[in-house]
């Protein structure tokens, strides 16, 4: 059943100016068990939202405020019959002046200054508009100043420290272990605790046409390692022993040798913890020449950058390319190792992050220094507009 809702305007009065005088001339007395109340804001914009209040009281209504170039009309569901703002617009009214992260969506001026701030590291705080640029997003009670345009980058000493941490350091050999084999398969599938992927050697029944059966039994591969005198196999479930638990560690040594595949296994993936054969997509894992392409253009009124990766001498845009298990870039049923120990840092923030980026004139020359200059040694880098 719909309620009618109590509406109220303040005429002539925008928060920017708004007082806790003119509140209590136009309000009334708070109820005291609103004194431990909250308010939330729920789908707040710029000069507008719905607040809910949460306290000790129960069925607390909403109150809903909207502001124009003259006035703020307020609505609350509480259905007071009163000629004034009702307890709830009062009490809102009130926290909202007190609070400068909500404020900044109703107070223009005070909005502006901390977008010129936070533009401070794109190299924007003089741009006529900042609106047109940068917009304000409300989370775990604080609010932040975000780009409108996710592919705006800032370039600041924090951010160029992490852009130069992701991009220049030395791939880590960190040590790891998997599972294994019987009609021995490999696959990749996701470990249940971790935010990482496993290499598991399976064994499984086949059928008389050479489809796989259920269920696939894990097998060790240091097991098989005794069964063989060939180097080759001795070092391909050596390395897989290594490197079963978490791929993304492995080293690069490691991965060259399961890649040879002297057994010829055939790799799946599954993107379930609990694989089974319904699940499993069969892939052809490959080495190649790989080297990242970069394109720097300058859009009015700011510097593009584009990535291509090229596989064999294939250009593809990173968008039709797939970051997977750290250490390979996916393209249809193809997983390509990055196989260069410099390289696979660049191409891992490129492919992870973002194909494009847009850099503001005032930043780009720092850019340039602190980040292409530094990969020029490992990257093609194109200039278009030079």
């Amino acid at each position: 059943m719909n309620e009618k809702l109590h509406e109220y305007n303040l005429a002539n009065i925008r928060v920017e100016t708004l007082t806790y005088k003119d509140i209590f001339r136009f309000g009334v007395e708070t109820h005291i068990g609103l004194q431990n109340t909250d308010i939330i804001p729920i789908n707040i914009q710029i000069d507008q939202a719905e607040f809910v209040l949460r306290g000790n009281l129960k069925n607390l209504p909403s109150v809903f405020l909207n502001q124009n170039a003259n006035d703020i009309q307020l609505r609350c569901n509480c259905n007071a019959k009163i000629n004034t703002l009702c307890e709830h617009q009062t009490f809102v009214l009130q926290m909202l002046i007190g609070k400068p992260e909500l404020k900044l969506f109703f107070d223009k001026k005070l909005r502006i200054e901390k977008i010129k701030k936070a533009a401070e590291a794109y190299g924007m705080s003089e741009e006529e508009d900042l609106e047109k640029y940068f917009g304000l997003k409300y989370a775990d009670r604080q609010t932040y100043v975000v780009p409108l345009n996710p592919e705006l980058i800032s370039v600041d000493e924090k951010s160029t420290a992490f852009l130069k941490s992701k991009l220049f350091e030395k791939a880590d050999a960190n040590k790891a272990e998997t599972e294994t084999l019987q009609k021995s398969i490999l696959v990749f599938k996701p470990n249940k605790f971790l935010d990482s992927f496993s290499l598991e050697l399976a064994n499984c029944s086949i059928t008389k046409n050479g489809s796989l059966k259920n269920p696939l039994v894990a097998a060790n591969p240091l097991d098989e390692v005794l069964k063989y005198e060939d180097i080759e196999t001795i070092r391909f479930y050596s390395a897989l022993a290594k490197i079963q638990k978490d791929v993304q560690k492995a080293d690069l040594n490691s991965l060259n040798f399961i890649i040879n595949n002297p057994q010829n296994l055939g790799f799946y993936i599954s993107e379930n913890e609990n694989a089974q054969v319904s699940s499993l997509k069969r892939i052809q894992l490959e080495k190649a020449n790989i080297s990242l392409n970069i394109k720097v253009n300058f859009k009015e009124p700011f510097y593009e950058i584009t990535t291509f990766v090229a596989i064999n001498e294939q250009q593809y845009p990173l968008n039709d390319l797939k970051i997977r298990f750290g250490n390979f870039l996916q393209t249809s049923d193809r997983l390509i190792l990055i196989n260069d120990e410099e390289l696979s840092p660049v191409i891992k923030y490129f492919a992870e992050k973002r194909s494009i980026m847009l850099i503001h004139p005032n930043k780009f020359e720092i850019f340039r220094k602190e980040i292409l200059d530094g990969m020029s040694d490992k990257v093609a880098i194109e200039y278009t507009f030079l």
